[in-house]
């Protein structure tokens, strides 16, 4: 089995988790996924919003910032506002809003 399928089932069976409320059992299938393949935006995107729903707020913004950087990396300017949009819910005043705006404002 290539990494890239074994990280798809592993993300799925994240997000099969996270659906059950098992946001824990969630966070460690997200991170082995992100441990196969860690250029792929919407792992962390889920795996953030695992850390969110467990108050885990610091983890939840690297992961925003993480899959921010890797959206824009792949030239997915909506995707990473939506990374922004989400650590301004968390934290207002992060400083992460500013440096990843302004690099989607360089795209």
């Amino acid at each position: 089995m290539t990494r890239n399928i074994l990280r798809l089932i592993t993300n799925n069976r994240g997000l099969a988790y996270s659906n059950l409320g098992q946001y824990q059992k969630a966070i460690d299938d997200y991170t082995r996924a992100i441990e196969l393949d860690p250029e792929n935006a919407d792992t962390y995107d889920n795996r953030g919003l695992a850390y969110v729903t467990l108050s885990q707020y610091q983890k939840a913004i690297d992961d925003c910032y993480q899959a921010g950087i890797l959206h824009l990396e792949q030239k997915d300017k909506a995707g990473a506002q939506q990374c922004i949009n989400l650590i301004k819910a968390i934290d207002s005043s992060s400083s992460l809003i500013i440096e990843l705006q302004n690099l989607v404002d360089q795209i």
